[in-house]
């Protein structure tokens, strides 16, 4: 079986939550075909061996913002909605795939060269691997009243017309959480979860312990405004309900004038920007926060917590639908103030943390490390 991987950029470096989906989606295509073809823009040069991969790094990417406020598109696919990408594709096609993946709200640029396409043994089945409810995610920033919050409620009534077109050819869909699924369900009547997948070393599980420091760690990436606003209001509560015997530790990529705003307003946070080596933070932490109160699919901030022997504590927004729901692997909250205080009174309370640590490490180890194509086989079945 010949595959046909439509991507936005090739999964070489994973240096974001985005690239390090697609290489799990890509592995388990791996696991499943013959062959798989990659059509994407060109990757980091980073290394990334396989013997049945072709890949077409030769896609193109265009911004603008009357570029992509007047494109019958989304913004994100219009980005690649070009005459040269769409001849590529076009190119590509000829090989006549048995199954066309196409990854990510990004890559629903191709779907109309892909339906109008005089295939020889008739249209491939087509896969829209989603990586998460973007359209929800639209709908919330659309409540910000400003300019952006207009641009985000355009661009959600253009996602859903696109997706709902999408759902007309579409033989199966993959979403990152449960969630999301039930989300797509309503116009996509076939689906399936598939795990990201866990791409660094596996240490041996470790219980915290009274030598392990009262660190408390946040991992993230905050260069999206959202993922700012998250930290700022949590951070605001941790002002007011947080215990100075805890050392607060926050690691991420952010704007420069994000980290010098964060350490000018809370004092009490150490925050690094750039880490080259996020082992010793990850040895040193007792507790692994996970804050987003919007964002949207999976957060692979909670496999580098649970594969890491870190007890999670974690709003319910950023764990819903997943296998980390469960109070006996995280200890799950409504609100910051809540999420503080338990953490503030279960911080030397070994016995409930490394309990919840090691039933997350065994959910991580079992779920997260291997693809499981049968999933796949299974989901495109008629």
């Amino acid at each position: 079986m010949n595959t046909l991987f439509i991507t936005r950029v090739f999964p070489d470096n994973l240096n974001s939550g985005d690239l390090i989906y697609t290489r799990s989606l890509l592995n388990h295509f791996l696991e499943l075909s013959d062959n798989v073809t990659v059509l994407c823009s060109p990757g980091n040069d980073g290394e990334y061996f396989e013997d049945k991969l072709i890949i077409h790094s030769d896609l193109e990417y265009q911004t603008g913002i009357l570029r992509e406020l007047f494109s019958p598109l989304p913004v994100l696919p219009s980005r690649l909605n070009t005459s040269s990408n769409i001849a590529t594709l076009k190119t590509v096609l000829k090989n006549n795939p048995d199954i066309i993946v196409i990854d990510h709200l990004f890559s629903l640029w191709a779907l109309n060269t892909i339906i109008n396409y005089d295939f020889k043994n008739g249209r491939p089945k087509i896969i829209y691997s989603t990586h998460n409810y973007e359209s929800g995610i639209r709908a919330i920033e659309s409540n910000v009243k400003s300019v952006r919050g207009i641009f985000s409620y355009i661009d959600k009534i253009k996602i859903d017309r696109l997706e709902k077109k999408a759902s007309r050819f579409v033989s199966l869909l993959t979403a990152i959480v449960k969630n999301d699924l039930d989300q797509y369900s309503k116009i996509f009547p076939k689906g399936l979860v598939i795990n990201p997948l866990y791409f660094k070393d596996i240490p041996p599980y470790k219980k915290r312990e009274a030598l392990t420091p009262k660190e408390v760690l946040i991992l993230g990436s905050f260069h999206w405004s959202t993922k700012r606003r998250n930290l700022i209001n949590f951070l605001k509560s941790y002002r007011k309900y947080g215990s100075s015997e805890i050392l607060l530790k926050v690691i991420g990529n952010s704007p420069e004038s994000f980290q010098v705003q964060i350490l000018r307003d809370f004092p009490f946070v150490q925050f690094l920007r750039n880490v080259d080596d996020l082992r010793p933070h990850l040895k040193s932490a007792r507790i692994g926060l996970l804050i987003d109160e919007v964002g949207g699919g999976f957060k692979l901030k909670l496999l580098d917590y649970a594969i890491n022997s870190i007890p999670i504590f974690a709003l319910n927004s950023a764990v819903n639908g997943s296998d980390f729901e469960s109070s006996d692997v995280s200890f799950v909250f409504d609100k910051y103030s809540e999420l503080i205080l338990s953490m503030n009174e279960e911080v030397d309370n070994f016995d409930n943390i490394n309990r919840a640590s090691k039933n997350a490490y065994s959910t991580a180890v079992a779920s997260y490390l291997v693809p499981n194509p049968s999933k796949l086989i299974n989901g495109l079945s008629d």
